[in-house]
C-alpha cells in the first residue's frame, strides 16, 4: 500500500468517527427510505427514483466499502511479504 493510500484510509477512518459523519449518514438513510417506487406513475419516474436510490446507496455504503478495501489491501500486502 502506498503512503498516499495509507493517508487516504487514515483520513477516512478519522472522518467515520465524527458525529458529523453519523448525522450525514442518518440524513442519507432517511432520504433513501423516502424514495418509494409505489408512487411511480411513469417509467421516467421509476428510473429517476432508481438512480437516486443508487446514488444514495453509494454514500450509505461508502464507509463499509472503504474499510473493506483497506482490509483487502492490507491482506494483499501481507501476502507479498
Amino acid at each position: 500500500m502506498t503512503e498516499e493510500d495509507k493517508k487516504f484510509f487514515e483520513d477516512a477512518r478519522s472522518m467515520f468517527l465524527t458525529p458529523g459523519w453519523e448525522a450525514f449518514k442518518a440524513d442519507i438513510q432517511q432520504a433513501y427510505e423516502s424514495i418509494d417506487y409505489d408512487n411511480c406513475d411513469s417509467s421516467n419516474k421509476f428510473w429517476t427514483h432508481k438512480g437516486a436510490r443508487n446514488a444514495l446507496s453509494f454514500v450509505l455504503y461508502y464507509e463499509e466499502a472503504t474499510l473493506a478495501n483497506e482490509a483487502q489491501q492490507e491482506e494483499d500486502n501481507a501476502s507479498y511479504l
